[in-house]
């Protein structure tokens, strides 16, 4: 089944993370929308490039879109057992990953210099590119950035649809 909602194309998911970065960009607290953006990023790989799962896990390799993975995966299934998920360390703080899910009160209100928002402590390549304690929200922009270049790289020609 092709498009069974409004979505239809790679662009048109793209459009969606868009929509999903506006309101954590507006909301940065608020896990509904952590969720959203993560969810949708964690998928585009399939819409881009439909039937090469080789390419899907190339892409979930790299360690920006590897924390994608990571995160999404913890958000929908309250375990990611996976073992290939090793971006979100484990400090047994309110913002930890332990035991392949995530503790009570993972996502937090931070007030790093004033600064409100959900926040991550990462661990190993992604501690490495991105710093041990990160800004949920700025994560997302960086993943949006790079999503705008991929998709917008594709024709749509090249490219057939949802997955």
């Amino acid at each position: 089944m092709k498009g069974m909602f409004t979505p239809e194309t790679p662009h048109d998911l793209l459009a969606k993370l868009e929509r999903d970065y506006s309101a954590l960009a507006t909301q940065p607290s608020n896990p509904d929308c952590v969720f959203n953006f993560f969810v949708t990023a964690e998928h585009l790989p399939e819409w881009a490039y439909p039937n090469d799962r080789m390419r899907h896990r190339s892409l979930r390799s790299a360690s920006l879109l590897a924390l994608v993975s990571h995160v999404a995966n913890g958000a929908k299934h309250f375990v990611a057992a996976d073992p290939r998920h090793t971006s979100v360390a484990d400090h047994g703080r309110r913002n930890s990953w332990s035991g392949g899910r995530w503790s009570s009160g993972s996502w937090f209100a931070s007030q790093w210099a004033g600064r409100p928002g959900l926040t991550l402590t990462l661990d190993g390549e992604a501690a490495r590119e991105f710093g041990q304690n990160v800004f949920v929200v700025d994560v997302a922009s960086e993943v949006l950035a790079w999503w705008r270049r991929e998709i917008g790289g594709l024709s749509t020609s090249s490219i057939g649809g949802s997955a």
